[in-house]
C-alpha cells in the first residue's frame, strides 16, 4: 500500500511538471488520501485533518463540496418512467399539476459502508440512522427539525439495509465499477449509498436522465460528511451532504448552474430560485445576479447549518424525476393528505413449466371506486419469498395487467404486493387491484396494510 501511494505521488509529480512544460490547460484530478494518522493528502497537498481540508483553497477552487456533473453517463439510462420525460429532461423543466407533491413516496435506501482494513471510514449503525433522519426531516420539512423552513417534497426514506466492506482501494474509491457491481442492489428498486472517500469530494451522485438502472446509479458520500446532526467535522457535520447529493438523485441541478440564467430552460431550469453567479460557500448574503444568492437551498455550496430548503418548483421537478425515471424506486405512502393507500398482498404457489421451472403467472385487475374496469393503467408490483423482483405491466382493454416472474428450480411459494397503479394524471387507489394467480384463479389476501 505505501509502494501505491508512493507511485501515485510521483506520478503526480511528472504529470505536474509536464504540464508545466507543454502548456495544456487540461489539469488531472489530484488523488485524494486520509492516512493513517489522520492526515488528508490531496495531491502534493497534505492537511492535518478534515475540517483543515474543507476551509482549504483546494477545497473551493477545485469545487470538492460535489463531484456531480450532469451529462457524464449520457444516454445509460433505461428510461423507464410512466409518463413524459421531456418534462424534467437536462435541457428544461415544465411545471405539471401531476408533480406537485400531495402524498408521499417512499423510497427504500441501503448504505454500503467501504471502510480501510484498519477501521477508517467504518462509521457506526447509530451514525446512518441519524443520517436517515435527516434525511426525512430536510424533505419533509418536518416541524420543529432544521429542515422545518423549506418546503415539503413529500419524500420519505426507509432504511432498506446496511452492508460493510473492508477494502482499502474501494474505500480510496479506486474502481468505481467493480465496487458498484460487488455491492450494488438492484439499482432501480434501491437508493444505494457507497460510503468511502468519494475521491476527496463531499459527495457525488447520478441523475436519474442518464443512469437509472445502471450499475453507476446511486450516491458515493465521503465517510466524514455522513452521519446527521453534529456528526462528523464541521461545517459539513449535520447530514445535508446527502440531502444535497441526493437532489441530483431526484433529477434537481445546482442553484449556481448556468450562471445567471433564469427561468425553465437556463440556469438551475427552475424559475423560483435566485440566479447564482458562482458557487457560494459559508453563510455570508451576497448578491451575484441582482438579487439575493440562495445561499439557504441545499442545492447550493454553503455549511450545513446555512442550508433549510428546497423550493416548490424545486419539488415539483424532483417528483417528475422520480415518476418519469425511477418509476420501480419508490411505493406510495399510506395515510397521505389525499386519503389512505392500501397496499394488497397475497401469497400464491410458483407453477411448473414447460421447461420444468417454477414461476408465477400475475394477473392484476384494477377497477376504479365505481368498479369500472380501467385500461391502460400502469401497475407496478414486487415479489418477495422464494422469488424477489420488481415489474411493472399496463392494463389491458378489460383493465388486466399480467406480469410474469423470474423462474426457480424448485417449487415454493411467493408474495406479490402492488404497489402503484397510475394513468395519466391520476394515481388509483391499489386497495381496488385485485390480484389472480391465473385468470380463472382468484387468491384470497393474506394481509393488507399501510405502506
Amino acid at each position: 500500500m505505501v509502494h501505491s501511494l508512493l507511485l501515485k505521488r510521483i506520478v503526480m509529480v511528472l504529470l505536474v511538471l509536464f504540464m508545466g512544460v507543454v502548456g495544456t490547460a487540461v489539469a488531472a484530478d489530484p488523488v485524494f488520501h486520509v492516512a493513517d494518522d489522520g492526515r488528508i493528502e490531496l495531491g502534493l497537498k497534505t492537511f492535518g485533518n478534515m475540517t483543515e481540508y474543507y476551509r482549504s483553497a483546494e477545497f473551493i477552487t477545485q469545487g470538492r463540496r460535489c463531484g456531480a456533473k450532469p451529462g457524464k453517463l449520457t444516454s445509460m439510462t433505461s428510461n423507464i418512467g410512466v409518463n413524459n420525460v421531456a418534462d424534467c429532461s437536462f435541457s428544461q423543466t415544465i411545471i405539471q399539476q401531476l408533480y406537485w407533491p400531495k402524498q408521499t413516496y417512499v423510497i427504500p435506501i441501503v448504505f454500503h459502508v467501504i471502510h480501510k482494513t484498519n477501521g477508517t471510514g467504518n462509521i457506526p449503525d447509530s451514525r446512518i440512522y441519524k443520517q436517515v433522519e435527516v434525511l426525512n426531516e430536510d424533505y419533509q420539512a418536518l416541524a420543529g427539525t432544521l429542515g422545518e423552513q423549506g418546503f415539503n417534497v413529500h419524500v420519505r426514506f426507509e432504511l432498506a439495509g446496511i452492508t460493510r466492506t473492508a477494502n482499502n482501494r474501494w474505500f480510496d474509491d479506486e474502481n468505481e465499477v467493480d465496487y458498484k457491481s460487488a455491492l450494488g442492489w438492484d439499482q432501480n428498486r434501491f437508493l444505494n449509498i457507497y460510503v468511502n472517500t468519494a475521491s476527496g469530494y463531499l459527495g457525488y451522485s447520478t441523475f436519474p436522465q442518464e443512469s437509472t438502472g445502471t450499475v453507476y446509479d446511486g450516491v458515493v458520500v465521503l465517510y466524514s460528511a455522513c452521519g446527521g446532526r453534529n456528526q462528523g467535522e464541521a461545517p459539513y457535520d449535520q447530514g445535508r451532504t446527502l440531502t444535497h447529493e441526493i437532489g441530483h438523485y431526484l433529477g434537481l441541478f445546482h442553484t449556481f448552474e448556468g450562471g445567471c440564467g433564469l427561468g425553465y430552460t437556463e440556469g438551475d431550469l427552475i424559475a423560483d430560485t435566485n440566479p447564482e453567479k458562482e458557487a457560494h460557500f459559508d453563510c455570508v448574503a451576497t448578491t451575484s445576479c441582482g438579487s439575493p444568492d440562495p445561499i439557504h437551498n441545499y442545492m447550493d455550496y454553503t455549511d450545513d447549518l446555512c442550508m433549510w430548503e428546497f423550493t416548490s418548483e424545486q419539488a415539483n421537478r424532483a417528483v417528475c424525476g422520480l415518476l418519469n425515471y425511477r418509476a420501480q424506486a419508490f411505493h406510495v405512502d399510506g395515510g397521505s393528505a389525499e386519503g389512505e393507500i392500501f397496499v394488497r398482498h397475497v401469497t400464491m404457489e410458483l407453477r411448473k413449466t414447460k421447461k420444468g421451472t417454477y414461476r408465477a403467472r400475475t394477473v392484476v385487475v384494477v377497477r376504479d371506486e365505481q368498479g369500472v374496469v380501467v385500461p391502460d393503467a400502469i401497475v407496478s408490483v414486487r415479489w418477495g419469498g422464494v422469488l424477489q423482483g420488481s415489474d411493472f405491466a399496463t392494463t389491458n382493454s378489460r383493465g388486466r395487467a399480467v406480469l410474469l416472474s423470474s423462474e426457480a428450480e424448485t417449487p415454493g411459494t411467493m408474495t406479490v404486493i402492488v404497489t402503484n397503479v397510475f394513468k395519466a394524471e391520476k394515481y388509483y387507489n391499489p386497495h381496488y387491484a385485485a390480484i389472480f394467480s391465473r385468470v380463472a384463479d382468484a387468491v384470497s389476501p393474506t394481509a393488507s396494510s399501510n405502506q
